[in-house]
């Protein structure tokens, strides 16, 4: 074989090991990309499990969504009469926050309100907020007073907007929504719920060990 050859050979040795190595770095890269892929999408599905085996009992309605609404900004007026948001009442104090959508001609709303009260009582991590669909704000704060929910905040919407497409995409009430800290869904309860349950109580101190992102 001649000088030549021998370089040409060599030559073109070199690029192969030069490819194979090229080939095998972004193979490496491939498997890292989908390993970290992989890795957030079981985090985020943990998530949702660990949430989930909380539904049973006075929560069994619990669900988390896979792609939650954002906080609603649909106008609700408050004790002072003046139109505000969801959004502007939350940034008032952020923490983890139970919205309560509710009525009074509505009888799991009703039944769900006392221990509602008695939760927003006996856990000040947690803010209680409640939005009536009612007409008239001052007979549903009088019916929260007969109740004994007088403690609890309240709002009015007497559109329905706040629980339709472009507020909570819920389909009707009572709906309860858990926002974190950082004003994210958590998960949601669609129909009545017992509040004062082990089951609640389990929920809720999860939730808050966990930081109420």
């Amino acid at each position: 074989m001649t000088h030549s050859a021998q370089t040409r050979d060599r030559n073109i040795l070199s690029t192969l090991i030069r490819l194979m190595l090229l080939i095998g770095a972004v193979a490496l890269a491939y498997v890292i990309l989908r390993s970290c892929s992989i890795s957030n999408s079981n985090a985020n599905s943990g998530a949702k499990i660990s949430l989930a085996r909380f539904a049973k009992g006075g929560v069994h309605r619990l669900v988390t969504i896979e792609s939650p609404p954002a906080m609603p900004s649909t106008p609700i007026t408050g004790a002072d009469g003046e139109l505000t948001d969801l959004r502007a009442v939350f940034a008032q104090e952020s923490k983890l926050t139970l919205v309560n959508v509710w009525a009074t001609w509505c009888a799991p709303c009703v039944a769900e309100l006392p221990s509602l009260s008695a939760l927003a009582k006996a856990n000040p991590n947690i803010r209680v907020i409640t939005i009536s669909v009612d007409r008239n704000y001052e007979d549903a704060a009088q019916f929260l007073q007969e109740l004994g929910a007088g403690n609890l905040p309240l709002y009015l919407d007497a559109t329905f907007a706040i629980v339709g497409k472009t507020g909570m995409k819920a389909t009707g009430v009572p709906i309860s929504v858990f926002y974190g800290a950082s004003g994210r869904e958590i998960a949601r309860l669609a129909g009545e719920a017992d509040w004062q349950s082990d089951e609640a109580n389990a929920l809720i101190t999860h939730v808050l060990a966990q930081g109420a992102p």
